[in-house]
C-alpha cells in the first residue's frame, strides 16, 4: 500500500516537473541481530518473544 501511495505521488510531482533528481539520496539498511547484546537490550522488531 505505501509502495503504491508514494509511486503515485512521485508520478504527480515528476508530472509537474516538482522533482530534481540531481539532489536525490537513498539509504536503507535492515538488519536483524539474532543474539541480544549487554548494551542495546531486546530487540524491538522481536515484542513478545522470549530468549
Amino acid at each position: 500500500m505505501w509502495g503504491k501511495l508514494h509511486r503515485l505521488v512521485l508520478d504527480e510531482l515528476g508530472a509537474r516537473g516538482s522533482l530534481d533528481w540531481s539532489r536525490c539520496a537513498i539509504d536503507s539498511v535492515n538488519m536483524r541481530t539474532v543474539k541480544r547484546g549487554d548494551l542495546t537490550g531486546p530487540n524491538p522488531v522481536d515484542r513478545g518473544k522470549r530468549g
